[in-house]
């Protein structure tokens, strides 16, 4: 399946797509709201993690833009903000699912199954000419890279429990912020 990460924090972006892309997705990441909403209008995803906290443009914004289009991909909202009115909201324009950092690991993989078992081929796809041939991708947009290993413990990624090596209880990771 393919999957956009749109996450402004690096390291937690990088630590995601790489436990996403061991589980076989193809997985595209973006670090802002702006680039966010350009390569979702440009191109079709089965899936879209979007934080809330982004620059230049809001994740609820982009959702809001997205649902506008008629994009129909599933939303899985992951952010720090949880209030009950925020959750109410980011559902209310059209998220799919809604997780609150800091998360266990084991539970946002299991929402993205779900999200992705639930989403019927024609609805994951969009037709061709439903996209924009006028829309150009900004350069912040990149395929994230496919790390034969994970980042070294010292680097900025081991303060993820899973960015490091291999733990004795590899199932009960989580992030934070």
């Amino acid at each position: 399946m393919r999957i956009l990460l749109t996450e402004d924090n690096i390291a937690l972006a990088d630590g995601l797509s790489a436990i996403l892309r061991g589980t076989g997705h193809a997985v595209d990441v973006v670090h802002d709201g702006a680039s966010a909403n350009a390569v979702i209008a440009a191109e079709n995803f089965d899936l879209v993690i979007l934080d809330l906290n982004l620059p230049e443009m809001d994740g609820l914004d982009v959702l809001r833009a997205m649902r506008a289009r008629q994009n129909q991909a599933a939303v899985l909202i992951l952010t720090a903000r949880g209030t009950p009115e925020e959750r109410v909201k980011g559902l209310d324009l059209g998220a799919d699912d809604y997780l609150i950092k800091p998360f266990d690991i084991a539970e946002f993989e299991a929402r993205v199954r779900v999200l992705l078992r639930r989403r019927p081929a024609c609805v994951r796809r969009r037709s061709a000419s439903a996209a924009s041939p006028s829309i150009s991708i900004p350069a912040p947009f990149h395929r994230a890279p496919r790390p034969s290993i994970f980042p070294p413990a010292n680097s900025a990624c081991s303060k993820f429990s899973s960015c490091g090596p291999a733990r004795s209880s590899p199932r009960r990771r989580s992030f934070n912020r």
